[in-house]
């Protein structure tokens, strides 16, 4: 078991959100904030350096030396970091600036699971002919363009006008990545390794998104105590806010979409494994 393994990299990644988290509210140059950056990366650092020397490790760096496993999780990362904050913000608008209740709110997300449902389908079937990279450059491509439909929403928005159709391109975009990020993360990967392929996959997701949620946090508050500085009516800080968080998520996704484009190679599978992804 590798205990000092896991103690670091547990411990690393806690510190690291840790210090994103209060980079908002106590500023980048705080102590409490660089403490925990600093700590974060000598324990990351040390994680790496156990686990290029010990005999088990909790994750095999060699792993990573395999293009699409760690362009998958890359994309995936940065794919989580946009999607988090997204959900947060427009959860956030809907209740406080438009007024809804928790249930609508709920009800208001609905259509996301329908489309991205439909198009999963739809991708699962064609992948098999065409590979898992153009859905990979694809989809974060669909999902900045949703997510720059949403960083419009308007002070005195509607769900229709404001709302639905950046979350249905997001969906979009969601139901073209989904499946072709999970293939490619763990295509190439020698057959004992693949539960910890899957593994590693949805720890970069859990992680990109709490990575995220914090920067765009910190965006979303410091347009937000500008904005009130100069006596701009807190309805209006607050929207301001969620534009810049949401342009950011923007460029995140441009990003995934650049990673998949270089570093993910093509690889068709057969139409049953994309089917029971």
């Amino acid at each position: 078991m590798d205990l000092p393994g896991a103690v670091t990299a547990t411990a690393g990644l806690m510190a690291l959100v840790y210090g994103l988290s209060k980079a908002p509210a106590d500023g980048w140059g705080s102590q409490t904030v660089v403490t925990f950056l600093v700590a974060s990366a000598i324990l990351l650092i040390a994680f790496v350096y156990n686990e290029s020397r010990t005999k088990q490790p909790l994750m095999p760096l060699g792993l990573f030396k395999i293009h699409n496993v760690s362009g998958g999780n890359l994309t995936a990362l940065a794919i989580a970091c946009t999607l988090f904050s997204m959900f947060f913000f427009i959860t956030l608008y809907l209740q406080t600036v438009l007024n809804y209740s928790p249930v609508k709110t709920g009800l208001a997300f609905l259509p996301v699971t329908f489309i991205i449902g439909i198009v999963s389908g739809v991708v699962s079937n064609v992948i098999a002919k065409t590979g898992h990279k153009p859905f990979l450059v694809s989809g974060p491509i669909v999902l900045a363009v949703g997510l720059f439909l949403l960083s419009n929403i308007r002070v005195n928005g509607s769900y229709m006008h404001d709302v639905f159709p950046g979350l249905a391109v997001c969906a979009l975009g969601m139901g073209f990545s989904f499946i072709a990020m999970t293939l490619a993360a763990t295509s190439g990967v020698p057959k004992h390794f693949s539960g910890l392929a899957s593994g590693v996959l949805n720890t970069s997701q859990q992680v990109g998104g709490a990575i995220g949620l914090a920067i765009l946090s910190a965006v979303f508050a410091s347009t937000f105590k500008s904005d009130i500085a100069s006596r701009v009516a807190a309805p209006v800080a607050q929207v301001h806010g969620y534009h810049d968080g949401l342009r950011v998520g923007v460029g995140l996704a441009i990003v995934a979409a650049i990673v998949a484009l270089l570093v993910v190679r093509n690889q068709k599978v057969k139409p049953d494994l994309a089917a029971g992804v």
